[in-house]
């Protein structure tokens, strides 16, 4: 599955990050004379604590916005069967297209917050860096849908096995109007008796 191994990714970087095992620096490869002056100034200690805190903070913001975007792809992504294309196909293509640019605009964010925060000997004050992340993360379950295993079933047992998914919404519909319909009626005698 794409997005268990996008997870994975983010998940080991977030995990090398917090142990110190994460890849050279980002300011110190982006913009070589700012992390001289800000280590010769700070420190390699603090310098290295406050680039790990921001990344960690721009990694988290970013993989939040990637998972509405993979929301958004996954919303449409039936479309693309009229156009003739596998839509499992197209959807990863466009998450592996959009799970890089994620980590291009995470780096690229990153380093411009290293290169316009306050970091001082002590490291960086996060909050008044404007930089205070949420007291809790959300994730997504591997199966974000509860009820598709139940319209399956439904589907299998009315005997439309070929229903796509993309007939799912007309189907519950239907049936909810039809439950309408049979309780309204069964109102509609009682109240006429």
């Amino acid at each position: 599955m794409v997005i268990e191994e996008q997870r994975q990714i983010v998940q080991t970087r977030r995990l090398d990050l917090l142990r110190g095992r994460g890849s050279s620096s980002l300011l110190k490869s982006h913009a070589w004379d700012h992390y001289m002056k800000l280590r010769s100034a700070v420190g390699e200690a603090a310098l290295q604590q406050a680039e790990m805190l921001i990344t960690l903070f721009h990694i988290d913001q970013h993989w939040a916005d990637h998972l509405a975007e993979i929301a958004r792809i996954r919303e449409g992504i039936h479309l693309v069967r009229l156009n003739g294309q596998d839509p499992l196909d197209q959807f990863h293509r466009l998450a592996s297209a959009a799970f890089f640019e994620m980590l291009r605009r995470t780096n690229e964010a990153a380093v411009e917050t290293l290169l316009s925060v306050e970091i001082t000997e002590q490291g960086i004050d996060l909050e008044k860096a404007g930089l205070k992340g949420p007291c809790s993360t959300w994730t997504y379950l591997i199966n974000d849908d509860p009820f598709e295993e139940t319209m399956k079933v439904l589907i299998r047992n009315i005997g439309f096995a070929s229903i796509s998914a993309s007939c799912l919404p007309c189907l519950l519909t239907l049936a909810g109007w039809a439950i309408y319909r049979k309780y309204f009626r069964k109102a509609q005698r009682r109240d006429h008796l």
